[in-house]
């Protein structure tokens, strides 16, 4: 998915299938990791082993113990290394996109920079910045250091959690429509961004009505009605009050889990 990350440690341990979840420990019997892959040409322990790290495992772990749900904090960029093909630099993080209201935008870093250290750590990977920020929290603050033009330039942001970037007021929307106890709005460019698609409309407040009969949940966001894209509100608003029938709508979560609901109108 769009918020994976890959930080692994590589180790000729043997490993067989169905040892995923298995701890990898040291020769002091100290927990080093969690078993997740193999490479092997074989199917057996003839090869790579890989195992998620310990200190990721445990603020997993602390995580449900807490909040019963892992919190991930999150820039809101996405991200590629800088290998020289994209960028003349040769190491860091090459920023390829800055979601609107995010932490980076927030904190003034723009397309093209390129980070090169966190927290006086310094970053040369996107592997290296996607584990060094999946041990934080939302909320919790970094100082990211990057390069523009050449120059360095330093930023001290505050993480975000994901659907921190996507929820919204309904008080706080200019334009809604509202219909059988479900009130709609147009998709903020923030939502766009994060989720990767080009139109829609996103239920905002659920009341009593059809919508809700249908299983429908607050945050959907509907990108077909039938067989119909959906463009924006004033298109989704125009198709619904032509609707005299029961039709179905498709769509996403903010999650990005996708769904689609019966509505009997």
């Amino acid at each position: 998915n769009q918020y994976g990350m890959e930080s692994f440690i590589q180790t000729d341990a043997v490993v067989n299938r169905g040892n995923s979840g298995g701890a990898l420990v040291n020769l002091d019997g100290d927990l080093i990791g969690i078993n997740t892959a193999i490479a092997t040409n074989t199917g057996t322990f003839s090869g790579y082993s890989f195992a998620v790290p310990s200190i990721l495992v445990k603020k997993v772990m602390d995580d449900l113990l807490e909040f019963g749900e892992v919190k991930r904090g999150l820039l809101g960029i996405q991200i590629m290394d800088a290998d020289g093909r994209a960028t003349d630099e040769l190491s860091g993080v090459l920023i390829r996109g800055v979601s609107p209201g995010g932490a980076a935008a927030k904190a003034g870093m723009k397309d093209n920079d390129v980070i090169v250290g966190i927290d006086k750590r310094p970053i040369k990977t996107t592997s290296e910045l996607q584990e060094f920020v999946a041990r934080k929290r939302p909320g919790d603050e970094i100082l990211v250091e990057f390069k523009r033009g050449g120059n360095i330039k330093e930023a001290s942001l505050k993480l975000r959690e994901k659907v921190s970037l996507i929820s919204r007021n309904p008080e706080d929307i200019e334009f809604t429509y509202k219909i059988e106890g479900a009130t709609f709005a147009g998709l903020s460019d923030g939502i766009q961004f994060t989720l990767r698609i080009d139109g829609g409309v996103q239920l905002v407040k659920l009341g009593d009505g059809a919508w809700k009969k249908s299983g429908i949940k607050e945050g959907f966001i509907i990108t077909k009605v039938g067989d119909q894209d959906i463009t924006d509100l004033e298109s989704f608003q125009t198709l619904l009050d032509s609707k005299k029938r029961d039709f179905y709508v498709m769509g996403k979560y903010p999650e990005g889990e996708k769904e689609y609901f019966k509505i009997d109108w």
